[in-house]
Order: C-alpha cells, then structure tokens, then sequence
C-alpha cells in the first residue's frame, strides 16, 4: 500500500502539492454560516439588551403596590394610597388607570380643581350628559345625581389624585359612591375625616433619593 501511495506521489507531485495547499488553505479560512442559523447561539450587544436591563421605573420603584392596587379595584374594594411628594403617586396613579383600560375597563382619573369641574371632568371622561334637555348646564346637585345613577349601572373605576386638596362636599359624594364603585385616592398627608376615614389605606414606603429624582423628572 506505501508503495502505491509513493508512486502515485512521485508520478503526480505537482497535483498532489496543490491539492495538499488548498486544503490548508480551507482549514484556514471561516465557514460562513447564515445568520438565521447564528441567531440561536450568538448575541450581539444590541441583541442582549432586553426589556429587563432596561426597566421602567414607574413599575421597577412601586410593583408591588401597583400590583396590590389593581387587583383591590378588580376585586370592586376601594382604596387610600399615602405617601410624601415624590413617592411616586402620580405616576402610580397613571400605570394603573392604564392596566385597567388595557384590560377594556372604564377608567376615570381625575386631579384636585373646583368640585363643579370635577364633576363636569368625571361626566365628560364618562360620557354622561351634563346638560338638560334645554341645553342648560346642570347643576351640582344634577351632576352629583346623574353621575351617580350612571356608575350604580355601569362598571368603572375612579382614580383621584392629590384627593386631600378636594372640597369636603366633593370628597363626602366620593365617601357615598366608594360603597358601590371601586375608587383609588392617592394623598398626601390626607385628614381623618369623611372618604379617607373607611378606605383600605396602603402606606408607601420612602424611597432612595436616586428613586425619587428619577420618579420626579417623570412626573
């Protein structure tokens, strides 16, 4: 057989030194693999970048509470979030009005301004009419009324910010619908009288200083 192999060597050494070349050259040179082949064992720093690495603080700071509060309104309790400026309520308020039309809820959120305009504010985002037949705007009393009527009827949730800044007679119809619709009041420093009195009330706890500056910037 070494005899064989050597006169084939010696009768054909040109071709057998190229042939001998060329396959050091293949060994040296990389095999192209399509990229849709790659993608299963390969990553690239883009590829690595996932929604976990980058958070968002509005759920990375409060996912607990957040969590906590929906599934109260879902469970039709009411409740009364506290915390000092920047704990983040607003943008507490604002993840959970979202999560809950996410799921096709009817979701009214609402900030401090005169109570006639809350209301207007709560009929419009309800699309309830806050005018007679005559075109007539209602009054306080109307409004209180026609609102009311619609939520004993219909399925929402309301959510009030800053609710410790409200009118006492605005907070005490808050105090009457909280009985039969699922309400979230964010406060700060909220007085114990009237709606704040019989609400499940969930304390936020501080938060660094880096926390707050970013939730603030945000806000």
């Amino acid at each position: 057989m070494f005899l064989i192999i050597a006169a084939l060597v010696s009768t054909n050494y040109p071709v057998v030194m190229d042939a001998i070349q060329q396959l050091k050259k293949n060994r040296q040179q990389p095999v192209e693999v399509p990229e849709e082949q790659t993608a299963a064992f390969t990553s690239t720093p883009e590829t690595r970048i996932t929604t976990s690495s980058q958070p968002d603080t509005r759920k990375r700071y409060r996912k607990n509470e957040f969590n906590r509060i929906v599934a109260s309104l879902q469970a039709e309790a009411s409740i009364l979030v506290v915390g000092d400026i920047g704990s983040g309520k607003t943008l507490l308020a604002t993840d959970v009005a979202k999560a809950l039309e996410d799921e096709g809820f009817q979701v009214v959120l609402i900030e401090p301004k005169t109570q006639k305009q809350l209301l207007l504010d709560i009929a419009s985002q309800l699309g309830t009419n806050h005018t007679d037949i005559n075109g007539k705007g209602l009054v306080l009393k109307q409004l209180e009324t026609a609102i009311t009527f619609y939520l004993q009827n219909n399925t929402a949730f309301l959510i009030v910010d800053d609710a410790q800044r409200c009118d006492v007679r605005f907070r005490t119809w808050l105090k009457d619908i909280s009985r039969k619709t699922p309400i979230l009041l964010l406060a700060t420093s909220p007085p114990k009288t009237d709606v704040f009195i019989n609400l499940a009330r969930l304390e936020l706890r501080p938060l660094p200083e880096y926390a707050i500056r970013e939730i603030m910037e945000q806000a």
